[in-house]
């Protein structure tokens, strides 16, 4: 699904979770397995949760898993396989985690967003996609009724409102699916409430929202809607940026911020397609 593949950069940083995991002779404390997270060393965490084997630690594994497949390389189709192994690796690590603790959000939210993307990769019929996609905004709901006021579950849904209108269209992803547009910036605007600091959040809803720019015919409206992109970006691009994550997310607000100052739309829609983890 288009949006949820954009989405892949917000669930990489599901939750910074302090961890306890071991490797051989090396033992790290929570603190520095978070330590190691921070500081861009996703490989080795990937390994090190996986060895351990404890739900946070497999849940640290699979974002760190998803952080190199969104962020490092060029996204180019010599890329493709390893990006596809990466997501298929986090999506295992998840529901590992999910068997330790089958409520945990984080592990549920990583396995609906993954499932998308292998959905996509593996090219599935359209019934198989409408058939996941019922499921997918099922398993939301129920998450969100776990906790009302988790961040990562509204800014998923806000993604998955706006794939469903994006690829079934308004009234068709309504009669269908239950979509709704206005549940989209709902959505989004609440997990922004929820939680201020969250890069990559602010980043995924100015994509969209980039997204939808290059469609607005009005030219009032799009100098509107460029203006307010333009305030986020620069309050993302002034944040501390106090993980290697949060300076990655940073970097693509750069970028589109960027072609957001030259206000031409076939740059900006190339810039947002570009930043997107496209799998086919």
């Amino acid at each position: 699904m288009r949006n949820l593949l954009r989405f892949t950069g917000l669930i990489a940083i599901i939750s910074f979770i302090a961890v306890m995991t071991g490797l051989g002779s090396f033992v790290a404390s929570a603190e520095n397995l978070q330590k190691l997270y921070d500081e861009g060393q996703f490989s080795r965490v990937a390994a090190l949760g996986e060895q351990d084997g404890h739900v946070r630690a497999l849940l640290l594994a699979s974002q760190s898993c998803l952080v190199m497949a969104t962020y490092e390389g060029d996204h180019s189709l010599k890329t493709h396989q390893a990006r596809a192994d990466l997501v298929r690796k986090a999506r295992l690590l998840s529901l590992k985690a999910l068997e330790g603790d089958e409520k945990n959000i984080s592990a549920n939210l990583n396995i609906i967003i993954t499932t998308g993307l292998l959905n996509r990769l593996d090219k599935s019929s359209l019934k198989e996609k409408i058939k996941q996609a019922k499921q997918a905004k099922n398993k939301l709901y129920r998450l969100l009724s776990q906790d009302e006021n988790n961040a990562l579950t509204h800014a998923t849904l806000a993604a998955w409102h706006a794939e469903v209108v994006g690829q079934a269209g308004g009234l068709f992803g309504k009669i269908i699916f239950g979509a709704r547009r206005k549940k989209i910036r709902e959505h989004y605007h609440k997990a922004m409430k929820l939680a201020p600091e969250n890069v990559t959040i602010k980043l995924e809803y100015i994509k969209y929202s980039l997204s939808r720019y290059v469609k607005i015919k009005n030219k009032k409206k799009r100098k509107t809607a460029l203006k307010k992109a333009k305030i986020l970006l620069e309050e993302i691009i002034a944040m501390p940026g106090k993980t290697v994550v949060e300076q990655l997310a940073q970097g693509h607000a750069k970028q589109l911020h960027q072609v957001v100052v030259s206000a031409r739309r076939r740059d900006i829609k190339d810039k947002v397609k570009q930043l997107t983890l496209v799998l086919h």
